[in-house]
């Protein structure tokens, strides 16, 4: 991978800073076609708010719980 940039910063933060990017648009892109996020009908734009955030912290909660499983394997 070729990353282009007119930063002046050290290389190695813009990357990191574009993995971490590359990271949460895919995440969202996972939610979306597993979970058919853009099919789901509420009546109010609060309601949708609610059930995306709901989503989201049953995904940073499992994501989480996935690192500490693995963290746990590692130790024994």
């Amino acid at each position: 991978m070729m990353l282009l940039t007119n930063v002046d910063k050290n290389p190695i933060i813009i990357l990191e800073m574009y993995l971490t990017r590359w990271k949460v648009e895919e995440s969202i892109r996972f939610l979306k076609q597993e979970y058919n996020l853009e099919d789901v009908r509420v009546r109010s734009y609060a309601g949708l708010k609610n059930t995306v955030s709901l989503l989201l912290a049953v995904f940073y909660f499992l994501i989480l719980n996935g690192d500490a499983l693995k963290i746990r394997k590692l130790i024994r």
